[in-house]
């Protein structure tokens, strides 16, 4: 977030104008912005008067994710889109100090250096907008309890092997894992889901699965959540790739696997590296 060679870029909406944190020069040319301050870490500048009535916590960059906000940015590289912390706090359910706010910017910070891979950015890049985009396919399992009892049993297979005191049930519950999912994406193919989606979903759940452990583990640092917080894995709290994400990348992590080789050069899905 704050590497003074290569500091991510922001776009900050306050209650009524739009600041920008370290943009590029091509902002620079079109809006000419009037600096406003300095950090060690860069410069922040005002850029216009408006008042945005949405929430903002995301990163653009992938073309997938272009038009969800239509103002000519240029996505010429990743950046957070981020409502204050005020802002936020008026909008958003559960958002009670600075330490919650922080976490969630600091999910959309490793989206950055995810898409700052070109090997990954182009693997979550050839995409359609499917249903709506990530947030509405995170939450068709609500919709459809087929597909909801299918990644149960995925999930259920996930923490048992996360859970497991030794090789042998580990191993079990790995394989169960994989035969699950294997059945689940059939599946979903049978039932008229366009295999481009199923494609989707594995790679935003890779996408999900490593911010989601950082800002989880940040929120441990700041004494937000407690270790082994069921409300993380849990399939009826949040889109299901962020669970099963966030399942996948600790089980990875508990096997040693070294999580940087998933984000760079040929790119697979997690399930990929547990076989």
């Amino acid at each position: 977030m704050f590497d003074t060679k290569n500091p991510i870029p922001m776009m900050i909406f306050t209650d009524n104008s739009v600041l920008s944190y370290n943009p590029d020069s091509t902002l620079i040319s079109i809006f000419q912005p009037r600096e406003i301050g300095k950090t060690d870490n860069g410069t922040l500048y005002y850029l216009t008067n408006e008042v945005n009535p949405n929430f903002m916590m995301m990163v653009m960059g992938a073309p997938y994710e272009q038009g969800a906000y239509e103002k000519p940015w240029f996505y010429t590289k990743p950046w957070i889109f981020c409502s204050t912390f005020n802002q936020a706090q008026k909008m958003v359910p559960g958002i009670n100090d600075e330490r919650d706010w922080y976490t969630m910017l600091l999910h959309e910070g490793s989206h950055v250096w995810q898409q700052r891979h070109p090997e990954f950015l182009a693997a979550i890049s050839n995409f359609e907008q499917l249903y709506g985009g990530p947030e509405q396919v995170g939450n068709i399992h609500k919709q459809d309890s087929v597909l909801y009892s299918a990644l149960k049993l995925e999930n259920d297979a996930l923490l048992a092997a996360l859970n497991a005191n030794n090789t042998e049930d580990e191993q079990k519950a790995v394989a169960n894992f994989i035969q699950f999912r294997a059945d689940r994406k059939k599946q979903m193919i049978d039932n008229g889901y366009p295999e481009e989606l199923v494609r989707f979903c594995d790679m935003q759940e890779l996408t999900e699965g490593q911010a989601r452990y950082i800002e989880y583990n940040l929120g441990k640092h700041l004494g937000l959540y407690e270790d082994n917080d069921p409300r993380w894995g849990d399939l009826d709290r949040s889109g299901w790739f962020y669970v099963t994400g966030f399942n996948l990348y600790n089980l990875l992590k508990k096997r040693g696997f070294n999580l940087e080789d998933a984000y760079t050069g040929e790119i697979h899905p997690f399930d990929y590296y547990l076989k």
